[in-house]
């Protein structure tokens, strides 16, 4: 049963906005529509053991996929969520532009993902001159299908075959810096060499603001 909750956000458009709270005791995504400059948030509620269980094996996955290097054994994961840059800030003791977030994109069929500074904002000029087209982020509902991870936990790390990643200059100016682990509670420290070396990228670009 849906039922209506509170006013839980405004937007300038009338697109739904999507939020997904993770918990291994209730994970509640929030649907918010506008009608009227009124908003409007509803509850599905998602059986526990099930969230946990793809919680565990979008992980595990990051896991496999650093064993038996240097950063085996190194992910963190959080009592709380970390789905977002702030959330992760909190959640692993760190300021919120250390977080490495993941950019999911769309060039033609193509999925791109572009790791840029927690901080930091696509600039869509920088962007257009750097790939020669618009930006064109990945809808919601349609990132893990292209990518391999689901929001909250997108990282580039045991992607999907096919897709490209770039790393932004935003990420330069720290020593290390936190990206995501597959899921929506997990992040690992490392250092600019470490990501230059594992996240498979195809070069540094300058895209953000």
């Amino acid at each position: 049963m849906i039922s209506v909750l509170q006013t839980v956000y405004q937007t300038n458009n009338d697109s739904p906005i999507i939020r997904v709270g993770d918990s291994c005791t209730d994970v509640i995504i929030f649907m918010c529509y506008s009608f009227s400059k009124k908003f409007f948030g509803y509850s599905v509620r998602i059986p526990a053991q099930q969230a946990c269980e793809e919680r565990d094996m979008a992980i595990d996955k990051v896991r496999e996929f650093f064993a038996g290097t240097e950063l085996e054994g190194k992910i963190m994961e959080a009592d709380e969520s970390s789905a977002t840059v702030e959330l992760a800030a909190h959640a692993f003791h760190t300021e919120p532009d250390r977080i490495a977030k993941s950019l999911s994109f769309l060039q033609d069929e193509t999925p791109v993902l572009v790791i840029a500074s927690g901080l930091s904002r696509v600039d869509n000029r920088k962007y257009k001159d750097q790939f020669k087209m618009k930006a064109k982020m990945i809808p919601f509902e349609e990132v893990e299908g292209y990518i391999g991870h689901a929001p909250g936990g997108v990282c580039p790390f045991a992607v999907n075959e096919g897709v490209k990643v770039y790393l932004d200059v935003s990420l330069k100016k720290y020593e290390t810096v936190f990206p995501a682990a597959g899921s929506s509670n997990s992040a690992i420290e490392m250092t600019i060499p470490q990501m230059e070396k594992y996240t498979g990228s195809l070069g540094w670009i300058d895209v953000c603001k």
